[in-house]
């Protein structure tokens, strides 16, 4: 089960008085069920209780605002979206060592030519674009609000980490994250192929 359930939403089946430890650590062997892997690590996994039998659909992507529950919403961490295929420039890059990034604490990155915002919310690693499309802010040092928005540090634009989108109508690009045994990986396409985005 551990290795479709970061690719794409797969299908599990629960009964009334059943107790799953779900764990978005990347780590599990049996993911996205928790094994202990992530013991190293500050991510903590969530226990659900299920009141009656019910079919689900567990999406590993980070981009769901149900995780670990998929809402269809889904953007693969192999960075597909849908049936797109990740473009063949597009590598992955360390940007932090495990533990490093604190809960709702941004930060900026650098990888693959790209600067990045990093940030993680409710235990879920998120990467976006840092610079704010309105005047160029950098998003990395801004702060998170109690909506779990990351808001510039300039104008208080606000930005949903899963993908990116804007409360103003501008949205930032949003990249595959992936945490690991040995750091936080970004999946980044190289910076002089990577679009351009104007500002408003």
């Amino acid at each position: 089960m551990s290795s479709g359930w970061r690719d794409f939403p797969f299908q599990i089946e629960v009964c009334a008085g059943d107790k799953k430890a779900f764990c978005m650590c990347g780590l599990s062997g049996n993911g996205p069920f928790c094994d202990g892997s992530h013991k190293a690590t500050d991510v903590r996994p969530e226990v659900i209780a299920f009141d009656q039998d019910q079919t689900l659909f567990i999406c590993g992507c980070r981009q769901s605002a149900k995780r670990p529950f998929c809402d269809g919403t889904h953007k693969t961490l192999s960075g597909r979206q849908g049936a797109e295929a990740a473009p063949e420039n597009a590598e992955w890059h360390k940007v932090a060592e495990r533990g490093e990034l604190g809960e709702r604490q941004p930060r900026i990155a650098a990888a693959g030519g790209r600067n990045l915002a990093l940030l993680r919310v409710d235990g879920g690693y998120f990467a976006l674009a840092n610079d704010c499309p309105h005047q160029g802010g950098p998003l990395g040092e801004g702060t998170i609000d109690q909506d779990g928005y990351l808001r510039c540090p300039r104008h208080g634009r606000g930005f949903r980490p899963q993908d990116g989108r804007g409360t103003h109508g501008a949205d930032v690009e949003s990249f595959p994250i992936e945490v690991r045994k040995d750091g936080v990986y970004v999946l980044v396409e190289a910076a002089a192929d990577a679009k351009s985005r104007p500002r408003t």
